[in-house]
């Protein structure tokens, strides 16, 4: 029986820049990646080609893996937020173990409870009564998958724009700007070189 971390042992790595995209409607994949470095967007268009954000994949995440096993293409688009390097399996071989190893299958099931946590979490956001909330409520869940604690203060690696962190949760990239300038000068958060840093957890979390 094999683990993904054997499965990925020796396999082949691949790097991208920023802003490049792996995977599209247009762009077929036969591969099953693992992140090593960076950090990736999934994403679905609307009619007016904005862009309705899925997830966020972070280094040891392993994907696609509901379109790979159910052998569909989606309109989802994979798209690089960072220049990123990843390991690469053939989805045949991946889609066969699976079938035949329990213990492969078993890891599918638990990275798949962790990304339907994911969802619920957006769900509950869409649902809070203001933007002040919501905007709040992403910071945290950022926080929370990418951040780093360093003392009192967890900081977030990753550079998200005002617009992409909107665009995350259906609000304005202004309003997104409003709320995180009010933010700063009650001492909550604040930015170093790109990196978003929230300085009272709890404080942020009682205003939710």
């Amino acid at each position: 029986m094999k683990t993904f971390k054997q499965l990925f042992a020796n396999s082949e790595l691949v790097k991208y820049g920023k802003k490049e995209l792996i995977f599209s409607p247009h762009l077929k994949t036969e591969q099953v990646y693992q992140v090593v470095y960076g950090y990736i967007v999934t994403y679905t268009l609307s009619k007016d080609k904005e862009k309705r954000i899925q997830t966020l994949l972070a280094p040891g995440d392993i994907f696609p893996i509901v379109m790979h096993v159910r052998d569909i293409y989606t309109n989802i688009y994979c798209e690089t937020l960072t220049p990123v390097t990843l390991k690469k399996i053939p989805k045949k071989n991946f889609v066969s173990l699976l079938h035949k190893d329990i213990r492969l299958a078993n890891e599918v099931i638990g990275i798949l409870s962790n990304y339907m946590a994911i969802y619920v979490d957006r769900l509950e956001n869409l649902e809070l009564e203001n933007t002040e909330k919501k905007v709040i409520s992403r910071l945290l869940f950022f926080a929370k998958r990418f951040g780093k604690k360093e003392k009192a203060s967890y900081n977030i690696p990753v550079s998200f724009s005002h617009q992409f962190i909107g665009d995350s949760i259906n609000v304005s990239r202004e309003n997104v700007t409003r709320v995180i300038a009010r933010l700063k000068k009650e001492k909550l958060l604040k930015s170093e070189r790109g990196a978003l840093i929230l300085t009272n957890l709890t404080a942020l979390q009682d205003k939710l």
